[in-house]
């Protein structure tokens, strides 16, 4: 027997029309019901679970209030009111205790972490039912839909058991990144930004990767570079070394114990990356004297000055190069990445120092 349902919601901000697909820009679902624009021309993810196809992927996220059953009904289509006459069919994950880390998080990108898609359909029906028995409270969930027409309607989400007895409910209090930050080009002491726009973020900290997967928490200050915003959605770089080009940048934004972090971006320089011929100095960092080892091979001897920053562009050590041969002892520094920066008023060499 078919069940009859009664629904009464309320568009969120009317139609939302974005065609934006990615996992990390996912559509808030409330339980009042949202009214989204599907996608077209976009191309397939692949073959996800049940869902021999991928066609015009469409993403949402939602949030558990109070604990219990959710089920949910997905319909598709351009005949307003019910939006009920072209194919959807989806796939969900969750639960996650946070916004999901959408590069690492979904079984499908990381087939090294245990699978966690709840619940699949794939048919013809122009109206699919989402259902988790108990849903816990304070969880996110994501879910994909797809148009196998492509053909442009609308997405009718509705949470189809709300208010009724052992429903759960769901909350749109959480965050979401509106707009990701995109890559940057930089000139050499140029200056450069990152940005980030948020629905309901309280905070923010940025980060920075050498390697796109050890991160360093920024803060404000230095000089090479000068940092600012990093607890803001908009992070400043000014005097930006030519030893940071292709290094990686993120942030998170936070509200109330719930985070999520963007999409990570890179830097790169526009120029090359020095001024300064490096046959004129040989650096090197030697492990077992814990010293940075930095030999003049300029033949007139001339004197330079030096300066080493941290990855937070703080000055830890400043002084001259007197001598053929320099020992700059840092075995009182902490393990990490530092720059050191040698220079007089014509010259300038930058280089990377990694202390075990």
């Amino acid at each position: 027997m078919k069940k009859l349902y009664t629904f009464t919601f309320l568009f969120i901000s009317g139609l939302i029309s974005s065609q934006i697909t990615s996992c990390f820009n996912a559509t808030p679902v409330c339980a009042n019901g949202s009214l989204i624009s599907n996608t077209t021309g976009i191309p397939s993810e692949g073959n996800l679970s049940c869902l021999g196809t991928t066609p015009n992927p469409k993403w949402y996220i939602f949030k558990s209030g109070l604990s219990g059953a959710i089920d949910l009904q997905l319909s598709q289509g351009d005949n307003s009111p019910s939006y009920n006459n072209q194919d959807v069919d989806f796939i969900m994950w969750g639960p996650f205790e946070h916004l999901p880390d959408c590069t690492s998080e979904l079984s499908f990108i990381n087939s090294s972490i245990p699978n966690n898609i709840l619940d699949c359909s794939y048919s013809p029906s122009s109206t699919e039912y989402v259902n988790l028995a108990n849903a816990p409270s304070g969880k996110f969930y994501i879910i994909m839909s797809t148009n196998f027409s492509g053909q442009s309607g609308s997405i009718l989400v509705q949470q189809t058991n709300q208010g009724q007895a052992g429903a759960g409910s769901l909350i749109c209090d959480y965050v979401i990144i509106d707009d990701q930050p995109s890559d940057r080009t930089f000139n050499v002491n140029g200056a450069t930004s990152f940005s980030v726009t948020t629905l309901n973020a309280s905070s923010y900290r940025w980060e920075m990767s050498i390697d796109g997967t050890n991160w360093t928490p920024l803060n404000d200050g230095g000089t090479m570079p000068g940092i600012s915003g990093a607890f803001t959605n908009t992070l400043n770089l000014t005097n930006v070394p030519s030893t940071y080009n292709g290094y990686y940048f993120r942030v998170s934004a936070s509200n109330s114990g719930d985070y999520v972090y963007s999409k990570i971006s890179q830097l790169n320089s526009t120029l090359s990356q020095s001024n300064f011929d490096n046959e004129l100095f040989s650096v090197y960092y030697d492990i077992n004297s814990d010293a940075i080892f930095i030999q003049n091979n300029d033949e007139t001897h001339a004197k330079f000055s030096y300066k080493l920053y941290d990855l937070n562009g703080r000055v830890v050590a400043i002084g001259e190069i007197d001598s053929q041969v320099k020992n700059l002892s840092i075995s009182n520094y902490q393990s990490g990445i530092y720059l050191l920066e040698v220079f007089n008023k014509d010259k300038r060499l930058i280089k990377k120092i990694i202390k075990n």
